[in-house]
């Protein structure tokens, strides 16, 4: 990461090795500039919030790839034009969290 500096990291939250939020933090105060895509595998509230207060510029569950409803090719439009992608359930699912612990952009 340090190496080539990306603009997007795209990661799932569960790894081969280690813990995608704790990629995600890590790479949010090494490359600050750098967005954040994370699929979730697990669709539950503490999650989706853990997402969210890493810093995560993008949120899609693993279960809607390959469904048709464009979640992923929706993120990267609008990781392109400099917003926050997070579908209507994710923002369901994290409308419990803290309210300074939202999405950096």
């Amino acid at each position: 990461m340090l190496r080539h500096k990306p603009s997007l990291l795209i990661c799932s939250s569960d790894l081969e090795t280690g813990y995608g939020m704790n990629l995600l933090r890590w790479v949010q105060a090494e490359l600050p500039t750098c967005q954040l895509l994370i699929v979730l595998v697990r669709e539950t509230q503490a999650v989706v919030q853990e997402a969210m207060q890493a810093y995560t510029d993008a949120v899609i569950f693993k279960s809607s790839l390959g469904t048709g409803k464009g979640d992923f090719v929706q993120a990267f439009q609008t990781l392109s034009e400099g917003g926050v992608y997070l579908p209507e359930e994710i923002r369901q699912l994290g409308a419990a969290q803290a309210p300074n612990s939202t999405c950096r952009r």
